[in-house]
């Protein structure tokens, strides 16, 4: 009996991980120091405004070299510069993608809780034909604060690896964790593996 509920626990685990680790892309943002985020534009032509498909699974037409996000920030504290990520690859920073704000901006973030101050965006992104993911991050002193991810397709959707280009540094930047369709492989067999172990030391089950 204690040999089948291990049997039972370790099936269960193998069916966890693997629904863990095939799990989707998680957009969500920690808001701990950009306050609030208007998604305006990716461009050419996506206007965002509320529809969260276009801010977290934006499509581009065919033969699109650059994706731009626009929009603005209110912020807790000054932002430094910005940059992006592509499959959690390097960070790469920009030195222009920081914008005054205008004063509109400045009166909309003085409502928001906790800003001190806003800012705009442009922030430009190489992409390629198929599926990828795009996170852009405001850096400030104290450290750097992702504020938009995005599944951003250019053309037709394609399957990706979004830790294809993982590095340690992001690991300080980015609060988020995907697992990705080949970890989700690995877990499987890991637990497959335990459970054809057991099995074999059984002699009394018929399976």
């Amino acid at each position: 009996m204690k040999k089948i509920v291990s049997i039972v626990v370790v099936v269960a685990v193998c069916l966890a991980l693997s629904i863990t680790a095939f799990a989707e892309v998680d957009f969500t943002i920690p808001k701990e120091k950009v306050l609030h985020i208007s998604h305006d534009e990716v461009r050419p032509g996506i206007m965002c405004g509320q529809d969260t498909a276009k801010i977290n699974t934006p499509v581009l037409e065919s033969g699109t070299t650059e994706a731009v996000f626009w929009g603005w920030v209110a912020l807790a504290e000054d932002v430094e510069s910005l940059s992006y990520s592509i499959n959690n690859g390097e960070i790469i920073s920009l030195n222009d993608a920081v914008i005054e704000a205008e004063k509109p901006v400045l009166d909309a973030a003085a409502g928001v809780a906790g800003a001190t101050t806003a800012s705009r965006f442009l922030v430009k992104v190489p992409v390629t034909e198929g599926t990828q993911l795009v996170k852009v991050f405001a850096d400030f002193e104290s450290g750097s604060e992702v504020f938009w991810i995005a599944e951003i397709t250019v053309g037709e959707a394609t399957e990706y690896d979004p830790n294809a280009g993982r590095v340690n540094k992001e690991d300080e930047a980015n609060k988020d964790n995907v697992v990705t369709g080949d970890a989700g492989v690995a877990f499987a067999v890991v637990a497959m593996a335990l459970v054809l172990t057991v099995v074999n030391k059984k002699k009394g089950i018929i399976w």
